[in-house]
């Protein structure tokens, strides 16, 4: 992710660059480049985020276990419908 975070830096400035000369041709396809780029850095960062939390949850013990019936009385308090007949 850093070096893509480098090459995004670089980019930007680049893009920068060929504004102020009135290239726009070449900004719009480092601008595409640039949506690339982040969006690879965010799938990094969300597959990293997403280990983590898969660590977390495997542990034993990690919090509390909530059941069916748990969710089915919170619903019947927020909606007001009794879940017994």
């Amino acid at each position: 992710a850093r070096e893509l975070d480098k090459e995004l830096r670089a980019l930007l400035k680049e893009k920068d660059d060929a504004v102020r000369g009135q290239d726009f041709e070449k900004a719009g396809s480092l601008r595409d480049r640039e949506m690339e780029l982040k969006a690879q850095i965010a799938a990094i960062q969300a597959g990293s985020k997403e280990g983590e939390a898969a660590e977390k949850e495997s542990g034993e013990g990690s919090g509390p276990v909530v059941t069916e019936a748990d969710i089915a009385n919170i619903v019947a308090q927020w909606t007001g419908i009794p879940i017994e007949k």
